[in-house]
């Protein structure tokens, strides 16, 4: 992974595209099993893995020699070696290929050794000689050596068949029997034929952070599922590789998963992110994921399209989840034999669940029941609270309500605020904000956006028009109904004209300050043009550590190395910062505006940053992306305290530009801003979106902005769930005026 983002910044300052068909082909055993059936001969030239590997015994002995003996396969066995050398256990020099016109020959060789066990073969004298095969580069027979390669077939799929991997065979049960299910619906068409388009793996990102929590992003399926017949595919079609590839995608979570906290489950995640290309493709996929995640207490999940070919590579799904080690058995009754001694010991605390969710599947006047095998909210550490998406859909009857985006956004706020108020709480502990607009309704129009952010503020500061406390009857000593008004429609006219809901005084100030993020996408669940999703402060945290506080800061972007680019029409030269239109010789460096809502000090916290340019300005996407991960940590860590080291997760969205270039930026943007190795970064997640608006905190910086559409927009969240829980704990029901 190391070489792999490094080699990635470079290509990406070049403006190149790396190639690396061999990263994550399949295991290290089968990928050497092949090199070596192909003709490679290789000697070893250096050793770094004492005992295993010494350097009289196994400098200058050749891989063959090494991998059939099961030398390897035992060193692997008993100290968990890399057969390919990809720890540096080896290095290798190769003598002979298919592709060399002629071989090379070590005529006198010495062998240098240190102390320490690494050993060094020093090549003091060679000669190349003429190869007795015919069937070389440049040779007559190159056709026929061509036709030879090209009947051994594509070598990511040689790899899995050493590996005993079919393309429709998964590694465990679930995956086998999902799987066969959806072969045998492609075998009645005739139509279905799931294949890789190339062997371009896409990596997920891994973070763990002290305490169990962990975040997973940006899980892609390792091949592009196409048709067998030559037509395009049809809406069914479609749908079933979609499928295809949400069965890799789950395979690839579960094999994650279980390298996790010594054998993390489905039952551990917390929180889904789900991108389709086609939100037709959701009926479908649904039901697998029912199968993989289950339907008992089941992780919230936010559901969107963001259309055909926007995912990386043309993939029609992407996944991201948060996992809370051992969550899973803790929501579940104790079992001395399957619990660890995390579990064992989170089941002591009796203050602060490790995990609890709010799942209820009846439908009632409160909130909809959730569209699919999920729950309505997850809290983490009795402390931060994950909203599953909320549409405009009427309770009682399911159905979306009339009048529209605004009516349907309107009622997305009552119902987010309905979930939270069975949780105890209301709108005024929003920690930030991510909002969703059909495409069809924005079509560019700024007059949409400014609509839309006016009622998310209204919805706000009268917490979506519902009086918070009121059903369990802890809305206020009073015991008023409707904060004091003889009825519930006097109540709610009230609220409208005071900017308030009655019921708490910090709802009117959190909702001018909550920081929105506000994306278009083509398509959401059950034809909704609206959705809200909400991270929260619980009512305990909230109470237990002052509520929720918001900021904004602002700087501008310096000059600094090049990289790929996005936004104007003329060209980019990669070693400056930016290149402008000749007829726009005018123009302003991106301007960096970051808000962040925060509860308690060094607890948890979300930094919503925004990059703004103008439109004949080509960005320098990995310095802006440096500049706003800067301008938000200066939010996280200088005004919420919490340590760079407690960063989760890093969601970014785009509205052009390359994915694979912007993915290389946005990653390298995020290894500069962390030090400690790949093991201290962030999950990372790159969001295509049609169009995007920010409405930051209040403060002298947010009223500039509001007309102005991003470039880049990000969202960074941060959590030290150890220290939030002691916090409250310290706290709870303790004055110290």
């Amino acid at each position: 992974t190391y070489q792999r983002t490094r080699i990635e910044s470079v290509c990406g300052r070049l403006g190149l595209t790396p190639l690396g068909y061999l990263w994550r082909i399949g295991s290290q055993r089968s990928l050497l099993q092949c090199m070596l059936e192909d003709g490679i001969h290789a000697v070893l030239v250096k050793v770094a893995s004492p005992p295993g590997l010494v350097p009289h015994k196994h400098l200058n002995q050749t891989l063959a020699a090494l991998f059939y003996s099961g030398h390897f396969d035992r060193l692997k066995e008993r100290f968990d070696f890399h057969i390919c050398g990809e720890g540096g256990e080896y290095e290798t020099l190769v003598l002979d290929a298919p592709i060399f016109r002629k071989r090379l020959v070590l005529d006198e060789v010495e062998i240098v050794d240190t102390d320490d066990g690494v050993g060094v073969l020093r090549v003091v004298k060679c000669h190349a000689e003429a190869k007795e095969e015919v069937g070389g580069i440049g040779s007559d027979d190159d056709a026929l050596d061509d036709a030879a390669w090209r009947g051994k077939g594509p070598l990511h799929q040689r790899v899995r068949e050493i590996d005993g991997i079919e393309d429709d065979d998964l590694s465990d049960a679930f995956e086998k029997e999902a799987s066969c299910t959806a072969a045998t619906a492609a075998d009645a068409t005739g139509t279905c034929d799931m294949q890789k388009a190339s062997a371009m793996r896409y990596l997920p990102h891994v973070q763990v952070l002290p305490g169990g929590l962990a975040h997973v992003s940006q899980i892609l399926s390792s091949f592009l599922a196409t048709s067998a017949s030559d037509s395009n595919e049809d809406d069914e079609e479609e749908a079933e590789l979609a499928v295809r590839e949400a069965l890799d995608v789950f395979a690839t979570l579960r094999e994650t998963l279980s390298s996790l906290f010594g054998g993390a489950t489905p039952q551990d995640v917390v929180y889904v992110h789900l991108y389709l290309s086609n939100i037709g493709h959701f009926a479908k996929i649904n039901k697998h994921y029912s199968a993989f995640f289950g339907s008992v207490l089941p992780p919230s999940r936010s559901c969107v399209a963001v259309g055909k070919g926007a995912l990386p590579g043309g993939r029609r799904v992407m996944l991201d989840c948060m996992i809370q080690r051992g969550s899973g058995r803790c929501m579940r009754p104790a079992c001395d034999e399957k619990d660890d001694a995390f579990v064992q010991a989170a089941r002591i605390n009796s203050h602060h669940a490790l995990r609890s969710t709010l799942h209820v599947q009846s439908i009632s006047h409160w909130a909809p029941i959730c569209v699919g095998p999920y729950s309505q909210a997850n809290t983490v550490r009795a402390g931060v609270i994950f909203l599953a998406g909320q549409i405009g859909l009427d309770p009682p009857t399911m159905k979306l309500v009339a009048g529209g985006w605004k009516s349907q956004l309107k009622q997305s706020w009552t119902n987010a605020a309905s979930v939270l108020d069975a949780l105890g709480g209301s709108l005024a502990d929003c920690l930030s904000g991510l909002v969703y607009l059909s495409s069809d309704v924005v079509s560019n129009d700024d007059a949409v956006w400014d609509e839309a952010a006016k009622l998310c503020r209204r919805s706000l500061q009268t917490n979506g028009s519902v009086s918070a406390g009121y059903v369990d009857e802890t809305a206020g000593e009073s015991g008023d109904k409707y904060g004091g008004y003889e009825d519930e429609g006097t109540w709610r006219e009230m609220c409208k004209l005071e900017g308030s809901n009655g019921t708490k005084d910090k709802d009117a100030e959190s909702g001018g300050s909550l920081p929105l993020i506000m994306v278009a996408l083509p398509q959401m669940p059950v034809g909704a043009i609206a959705e809200v999703e909400l991270v929260c402060a619980s009512n305990r945290a909230s109470s237990c550590l002052d509520g929720c506080s918001f900021l904004s800061t602002r700087f501008s972007v310096a000059q600094g190395e090049g990289s790929s680019g996005i936004g104007g029409g003329g060209g980019l030269s990669w070693d400056t910062d930016y290149d402008v239109n000749p007829s726009a010789k005018d123009t302003e460096e991106p301007q960096i505006v970051s808000s962040a809502g925060f509860v308690g000090n060094g607890c948890s916290a979300i930094a919503c940053s925004a990059a703004y340019s103008s439109a004949s300005l080509v960005v320098n996407t990995r310095r802006t992306f440096q500049s706003m991960l800067d301008s938000a940590l200066r939010c996280i860590e200088g005004d919420a305290r919490i340590e760079r080291a407690c960063a989760l997760h890093v969601r970014a969205y785009y509205t052009n530009g390359d994915p694979h270039l912007l993915s290389s930026d946005l990653n390298a943007a995020v290894a500069s801003r962390w030090s400690g190795g790949m093991a201290s970064l962030p999950a990372v997640t790159l969001v295509p979106v049609t169009g995007m608006k920010v409405a930051h905190a209040d403060g002298d910086v947010a009223g500039e902005f509001d007309n102005k559409t991003p470039t880049l927009a990000m969202q960074v969240l941060s959590i030290d769930s150890v220290h939030m829980e002691t916090e409250m704990w310290i706290n709870h029901g303790r004055s110290y005026d």
